[in-house]
């Protein structure tokens, strides 16, 4: 369950332009591409753990991509050259198969649950990669909402042949522009309130239980 502690999800990010949205974070015109995008630590907040991140999917066309995700720790702000990447070593896999983007969430926000809860540490930028081996590519251009900042921030390299393998990508183009994204955080005794449980319309045999969420939860497992 996620929830946060009287506060919404991380969200960067809440332009409409569609600038570079269809390279980041994947290019759905190739077959084959690999992006990271730095958020920086004022953006992200104190430490949390991150359960699942959400994109703004706009394009009318469901597709569906064959992707790795990673997440990890970087003292990077920008990216200085074309070599500049992240080492894989460096990086956490926090999802790994397919996902049928589509535009039918509140916003046309995506949800991608993690199936490895990312831990961050409340202090370093967070660096998110994606490592897309579709194989395939459509011609659906600007597919995700974007927003321009300042410094390269992004970076990516895409091939129509090639798998690229993120232990040693080739060089990449470096842009101003990242993915509009929200973080969302897991659920703790720690993180949110607890949830109130009272018994009404008691009998010798049993007793009706009415739950009322605590602050900052979406649900509750008796």
């Amino acid at each position: 369950t996620s929830c946060y502690s009287g506060e919404q999800p991380v969200t960067i990010g809440e332009t409409t332009t569609d600038s570079y949205g269809y390279l980041l974070p994947f290019n759905t015109e190739s077959s084959y591409s690999y992006t990271q995008q730095i958020y920086m630590a004022s953006e992200m907040g104190s430490a949390r753990s991150i359960d699942s991140i959400g994109f703004q999917y706009y394009n009318n066309t469901a597709q569906t991509r064959n992707v790795n995700i990673y997440m990890g720790h970087t003292q990077k702000t920008t990216f200085s050259g074309s070599n500049d990447w992240v080492p894989l070593s460096d990086l956490t896999l926090v999802y790994s198969g397919e996902l049928a983007f589509n535009n039918s969430g509140n916003n046309y926000w995506f949800k991608i649950p993690l199936t490895t809860v990312f831990e961050y540490n409340g202090t370093d930028n967070l660096i998110l990669a994606f490592d897309d081996n579709t194989g395939s590519y459509a011609y659906y251009n600007y597919n995700f909402y974007t927003h321009s900042i300042t410094g390269y921030s992004s970076m990516y390299s895409y091939s129509g042949g090639t798998n690229i393998d993120p232990s040693s990508p080739p060089s990449g183009d470096r842009i101003s522009y990242r993915n509009n994204i929200w973080f969302s955080i897991l659920c703790s005794e720690n993180t949110c309130d607890q949830t109130n449980v009272s018994a009404v319309e008691i009998t010798d045999h049993s007793a009706k239980l009415v739950c009322s969420l605590g602050d900052g939860a979406d649900g509750y497992e008796l």
